[in-house]
């Protein structure tokens, strides 16, 4: 899945507030890495600004 696609996706999602009401980005939804040092793949960091339910620090 290509990185607009997964941004098209992630709008799709924030703009329906029955399923997913409330987003809350992570606060380094665009700096997220793994462990390497090497950039987290698109579909997380795109996930992570939409929502950090699963990102508790």
């Amino acid at each position: 899945m290509t990185s607009e696609r997964v941004r098209q996706l992630v709008a799709r999602l924030a703009a329906d507030p029955e399923r997913y009401p409330a987003p809350t980005p992570h606060p380094r939804a665009q700096s997220l890495s793994r462990p390497d040092g090497r950039p987290a793949p698109a579909s997380i960091r795109a996930w992570a600004a939409f929502d950090d339910h699963c990102f508790e620090e």
